[in-house]
């Protein structure tokens, strides 16, 4: 049984990265290096520099049995190397290749949902996490709160207005089930085989019209057809968004790196989705008294924060929100997961 803790005091804190170094152990030089796709606010530097924190989290539940690898040669590893890549098919075309070792820095929604695509690709880890771990296990709690991202709207800094009417569309969603039925039958069940189809949005000549950009890289979640046409969570979630605002929603496709260009410019009004930490109310305990094995993993997971931790913090929460740009709440968690070739 665990012995139990004393919290001396808490601070809400929100400061991972999404993604970690995955060490893919005697592959050679070009192999040893991860993909990811490209931040908005971070440079691949950056991501090297801020990882520690995250990796120590997974570790931790890696260590605990919450986090299963692949293939035993594989494991986490500071120091390995990190690519961006601007697009998601850029970054898969890469990983085939034999260029990086895996594809990351997506949720683990959308690495199921490729492998379920691609027999030639498998997850990288897996998580295998109980339905509640207590708080009474606070090494792993703590590391599981802090392994999860959010993803949410994001739009221009003086575009206020506009982020408290989808924030108050968000809680009625979460309110009245509107949104977990949408995260089930557009995620979840497209996952385990479901068709993604086309979701069609109302449209009226006397409605003011949002542009929002989607760009395809986060499938199912953020996804666009072959041919094209929109469909799927993002299509049904903006449907559902644009009928209670009593609003026109025009979709448009960019890239995932052009997303804060296209919102700088004018070119849309709202980006459907950018990685952020901002909102979810992750607790984070800044003094904990832990004894015997509990108390190293603590040290651990604390020695991936800077001691200035509100400067950590905001930088971490900012990793893909570039300047005077705004975020609404979450609107769906999800874990870090990446992918890899099959041996």
């Amino acid at each position: 049984m665990k012995k139990p803790y004393k919290i001396i005091g808490s601070i809400v804190c929100c400061m991972m990265v999404t993604g970690f170094f995955f060490s893919c152990k005697g592959k050679g030089e070009k192999s040893n290096t991860d993909g990811v796709l490209s931040y908005l606010n971070f440079s691949e530097s950056d991501y090297s520099n801020n990882a520690r924190g995250h990796s120590n989290a997974l570790s931790i539940l890696a260590e605990r049995g919450y986090l299963n690898f692949t293939d035993s040669k594989h494991g986490l590893e500071i120091g390995t190397k990190v690519r961006f890549y601007d697009t998601l098919d850029a970054m898969l075309m890469a990983l085939h290749a034999g260029e990086i070792c895996t594809a990351g820095g997506f949720s683990h929604s959308t690495a199921k949902y490729l492998i379920s695509k691609d027999s030639s690709i498998q997850l990288a880890y897996e998580y295998n996490f109980p339905e509640n771990i207590p708080e009474t296990d606070v090494v792993p709690y703590i590391a599981k709160a802090l392994a999860k991202e959010g993803f949410a709207f994001m739009l221009m800094k003086e575009n206020e207005g506009m982020r408290d009417q989808f924030n108050a569309v968000i809680d009625e969603m979460q309110k009245d089930g509107t949104l977990n039925q949408l995260i089930q039958t557009q995620i979840t069940d497209v996952i385990n085989g479901a068709e993604i189809l086309p979701i069609k949005t109302e449209s009226k000549l006397e409605r003011d019209t949002i542009k929002v950009a989607v760009t395809g890289d986060l499938p199912p979640m953020d996804y666009v057809a072959p041919d094209g046409t929109f469909a799927g969570f993002n299509t049904a979630v903006l449907a559902e968004i644009g009928k209670r605002l009593n609003k026109n929603i025009e979709m448009v496709q960019v890239s995932s790196v052009a997303r804060a260009a296209a919102l700088a410019s004018g070119t849309v009004d709202v980006v459907f989705w950018t990685r952020t930490n901002v909102g979810q109310g992750v607790p984070y305990m800044s003094k904990i008294i832990v004894e015997g094995e509990d108390k190293a993993a603590m040290d651990k997971l604390r020695s991936g924060v800077t001691n200035d931790r509100t400067k950590h913090r905001s930088v971490i929460a900012k990793k893909d929100m570039p300047d005077n740009t705004i975020v609404t709440k979450v609107y769906f968690a999800d874990y870090p997961c990446a992918v890899m070739q099959k041996e």
